[in-house]
């Protein structure tokens, strides 16, 4: 938490606070009286309520009555929660002052800043979608990591070190997309939908031009507007931020940490001097939003990180070792392990296709 001291931006982002507040933090505020009662506005209340039943119950008035009941939730609480209503509190949540930071980083990045960043983050044939709107929450994120983990960041070649932001750029796109598009889509056509259509098929470069003229506008000046209307997708793209900057870290601590564990196990005839690459989002985020990395040193060497107990992993690799030395059986390849309980590190096994019928047989056998 930290206290915020501009009047306007506070009441900006007090207002994409609430908004974005979830049911028991309403509740809670309600419980402990921290709201002025005198600008409780109940006016869109009745629309919310009847919303909220038609979600919950398709309508169904006594049933969704009984849905809070049995949730333990009283209806005169929830009067409140669906009033929009101003807090008294004097701090914002983590994720807000993320937020704020990446508006004001959005305002103050000119386009050739954005423009040199992009040939960083951006593939050539690989486009991720609306990817321009992120590189401010790129940029803060960066800032962030280098804020506490600069030495560790130092680990990791400018290649590996951008294979991981972009990873962060491709979740923050699997977010904010679905509203992005409904945002441009808007502002694309304008009051003058059919025109513009009819243009498009005339013109291919007026779709770009017209993205371009919104993206500015919206990382310049609209921001604000933008997280107000959708409070929920701000705290989850700062949200999302936080995670990273807080799971990075410590995949950056662990491998600092464990460099010489990792050259003895995995490396012990070639010294490991830096991290040359990283595949990300392997698998479903986690626990704040950790999941599987894999990792390429200078020496070529495979590892793949997996931020959790290898233990199941350790003990299944034993009962190969022992098959293994049973002679009637076909040797079946054991991958080296190295668990440390929060985290551990595995031999990467590539997948092969077989070569010839003898290979297609033995896979069956071992399998």
């Amino acid at each position: 938490m930290q206290l915020i001291s501009k009047e306007t931006t506070k009441d900006k982002l007090f207002n994409i606070v609430v908004k974005a507040s979830n049911l028991q933090e309403r509740i809670a505020l309600h419980g402990n009286g921290s709201y002025q009662k005198d600008k409780l506005n109940f006016s869109g209340s009745k629309e919310r309520w009847e919303k909220w039943t038609k979600t919950v119950a398709k309508g169904n008035k006594e049933k969704f009555n009984r849905r809070l009941k049995w949730a333990g939730l009283e209806r005169e609480k929830l009067t409140f929660v669906l009033a929009d209503y101003f807090p008294l509190i004097t701090e914002l949540p983590a994720w807000a002052i993320t937020l704020e930071k990446i508006i004001e980083t959005a305002e103050k990045t000119c386009q050739s800043e954005q423009e040199s960043d992009s040939d960083k983050y951006f593939i050539f044939g690989e486009p991720i979608p609306f990817e321009e709107f992120y590189l401010p929450f790129i940029k803060v994120a960066k800032e962030k990591i280098l804020a506490t983990y600069s030495n560790q960041w130092q680990k990791l070649s400018s290649q590996a070190q951008i294979d991981l932001l972009r990873g962060l750029l491709s979740k923050l796109a699997s977010i904010g997309t679905p509203t992005l598009m409904e945002e441009f889509d808007q502002f694309r056509v304008g009051e003058n939908r059919l025109k513009d259509l009819l243009s498009l098929r005339f013109s291919l470069d007026l779709s770009r031009r017209k993205y371009d003229s919104w993206l500015n506008k919206l990382l310049s000046t609209s921001l604000w507007e933008l997280f107000s209307k959708y409070s929920v997708l701000g705290r989850l793209l700062a949200t999302t931020i936080d995670f990273w900057v807080a799971t990075t870290g410590d995949f950056l601590t662990n491998l600092t940490n464990d460099w010489q564990a990792i050259e003895h196990n995995f490396s012990p005839d070639k010294d490991l001097q830096q991290v040359i690459g990283c595949k990300c989002n392997l698998s479903d985020s986690h626990n704040r939003g950790k999941s599987v990395i894999i990792i390429t040193f200078d020496t070529e060497l495979k590892l793949v990180y997996k931020p959790r107990d290898l233990g199941l992993e350790t003990a299944f690799y034993q009962i190969i070792d022992w098959c293994n030395e049973q002679e009637e059986l076909l040797s079946l390849h054991s991958l080296k392990i190295l668990n440390y309980t929060t985290h551990g590190w595995s031999e990467y096994a590539a997948s092969l296709p077989c070569q010839d019928e003898l290979e297609i047989k033995r896979f069956f056998q071992r399998s």
